[in-house]
């Protein structure tokens, strides 16, 4: 990614020098190659939650059922943290919402977790890493950082009539857990 707030669009994603990175899913591992393409066997045991990780990214977390995963390099992130003065402590991870309608990032949105993070929620703006904290444009994504470890809710919302709830997201230590909400 050239920056976060791009998450919701796939064209910007690197195809060369992402090679390296650890992927799992249950038990079974393998290596991203160059482009970050990879071949893994399937674990019908398996948590169905996809990991990644290495040296110059942050622990990504999806559950599986997208194709496309999505990693923050350590750099990105921590210009993300300090330019929205956002602090994790130990036993906190963040949830990276990536919001869409019609195939592209939905414009209006609130989110918020249950339990509550200890922030309001940040949404992308216009600024690479200096997020807004009232409703997501046209990027998408809504940001819920400062989150204990554990099992959390999201609730993302454009009106009262358009909610979509997402239980059961995991929260890692120090790590982003992506989801995908889709508005029909």
């Amino acid at each position: 990614m050239t920056a976060p707030r791009t998450l919701t669009d796939s064209t910007t994603c690197h195809s060369t020098g992402v090679g390296g990175l650890t992927v799992r899913l249950g038990n079974q591992i393998a290596t991203t190659n160059d482009d970050g393409t990879f071949s893994i066997v399937g674990d019908p045991s398996a948590e169905p939650v996809w990991r990644v990780t290495g040296a110059s990214i942050v622990s990504s977390f999806e559950p599986l059922g997208d194709y496309l995963i999505p990693a923050l390099t350590t750099a990105q992130y921590q210009a993300l943290l300090t330019n929205n003065s956002v602090t994790l402590f130990p036993g906190e991870g963040s949830v990276l919402a990536l919001e869409f309608k019609n195939g592209v990032g939905a414009v209006g949105v609130s989110a918020f977790s249950a339990p509550l993070s200890r922030y309001d929620a940040f949404y992308a703006t216009s600024s690479a890493t200096a997020w807004g904290q009232t409703v997501t444009d046209s990027h998408g994504l809504a940001w819920l950082p400062g989150l204990d470890v554990g099992t959390v809710s999201v609730t993302s919302q454009t009106d009262p009539q358009h909610v979509v709830v997402t239980n059961g997201v995991k929260v890692y230590d120090g790590g982003v857990t992506f989801i995908q909400v889709i508005f029909l």
